[in-house]
């Protein structure tokens, strides 16, 4: 095992991927508010880690995209049940 030391002596840890981060990014091409939710509490969950946890890069893509998603679906949503998209 290739652990670095610090300089008192203490292994440093590899930080992890957020698992959070990456369901909440894949899952925004499904589902937008499922996914809006967990990549922002992955967010927090990163920036409160410390250093930690990793995966600012795919909470932030999760975010914005299921945001968009979102709002993609509310709109279709109130176009079909307005009778307009059949």
């Amino acid at each position: 095992m290739n652990q670095e030391m610090q300089a008192s002596g203490v292994p440093t840890v590899a930080p992890r991927l957020n698992t959070m981060a990456l369901i909440g990014f894949i899952s925004c091409f499904f589902c937008g508010l499922a996914d809006m939710i967990l990549s922002i509490i992955a967010l927090v969950q990163i920036g409160k880690s410390g250093g930690a946890y990793k995966g600012k890069g795919f909470a932030i893509p999760g975010v914005i995209i299921g945001s968009l998603m979102f709002i993609f679906q509310t709109i279709w949503s109130i176009a079909f049940i307005e009778g307009e998209l059949l």
